[in-house]
């Protein structure tokens, strides 16, 4: 279970890994990519999933993300939408070479 400063989230344990799950399913080679860099979903998808978005999409297209997600009516799409902003930027994720390359670019 994640565990942030001692305390549990189940709630956000259980999205990285439906996110995390939906990658493999996707895309396989990025994800094998990612964990032969020793990269973890819990190490950059936390601050995407408990903000929504408003960390890494700029502001004048959050609320168009925001109202897809209201209307959308599709509990999963969210997380659909976390691993195509990762297969967006696959090519890119795919050069990166070392552990701190990628970290700050997630």
């Amino acid at each position: 279970m994640f565990n942030g400063r001692q305390n549990e989230l189940p709630y956000l344990s259980c999205c990285l890994k439906i996110t995390d799950l939906l990658l493999a399913y996707t895309d396989m080679e990025l994800l094998a990519h990612l964990r032969k860099k020793e990269i973890k979903i819990e190490m950059y998808a936390p601050r995407i999933m408990t903000t929504l978005y408003s960390r890494v999409v700029e502001l004048s297209l959050l609320y168009e993300l925001w109202e897809i997600f209201l209307f959308e009516r599709d509990k999963f799409f969210i997380f659909y939408f976390a691993v195509g902003l990762l297969i967006g930027f696959r090519e890119d994720i795919m050069r990166m070479t070392t552990f701190e390359q990628l970290i700050v670019f997630l």
